[in-house]
């Protein structure tokens, strides 16, 4: 629309300045006029093509595959076994005294009878102290340092130019 204005107005002043000096040259020169140009006669026109071209910024994304090293803790386990001496009590069985025991063959002390005298011994549990071997079975964790590496994928943006070029028919007064 402004190539148009433009056009009108650049049409209209050559129209002008050719009708100004047209009329200068015949005040001042000898020589015949030229041909006196009509501002309002049609012109001869042309086809033509005009381009319209524009530039866009478009953000573009690229993929970049990377594989990323860390140091990460690893715990790995050992088993360890702590042997101890531990005080326990248990019980034993000690013989305290002996008593002793009558027996006679025949109830009735009457008739010749056979008596005989046995001693027993007697017992008790009594709690004693000991010393047993005890142990504890542990799992102790030992920490070290491992480098990891895993991949990823990084994106990276930039702006591209894309021009987009638009073709109009047109009219034109010169040859082209």
């Amino acid at each position: 629309m402004v190539d148009m204005r433009f056009f009108v107005s650049a049409t209209c002043g050559v129209a002008l300045v050719a009708g100004i000096t047209a009329a200068a040259h015949a005040q001042s020169s000898v020589d015949p006029a030229p041909a006196r140009i009509d501002p309002f006669t049609p012109a001869t026109v042309y086809p033509g093509v005009r381009e319209y071209r524009w530039d866009f910024h478009f953000p573009v994304m690229t993929l970049d595959q990377r594989v990323i090293v860390v140091d990460v803790p690893e715990t790995v386990v050992h088993s360890r076994r702590l042997n101890y001496q531990a005080v326990d009590m248990k019980t034993e069985r000690r013989k305290l005294w002996s008593i002793p025991e009558f027996s006679c063959k025949y109830p009735d002390l009457m008739l010749p009878n056979q008596c005989r005298t046995v001693w027993r011994s007697v017992y008790a549990d009594l709690p004693v102290l000991v010393s047993r071997q005890r142990r504890i079975d542990i799992d102790v964790p030992e920490w070290r340092w491992v480098k990891e590496s895993f991949p990823a994928v990084i994106p990276h943006w930039r702006w591209v130019d894309r021009p987009l070029t638009v073709s109009v028919p047109t009219i034109v007064t010169e040859k082209p």
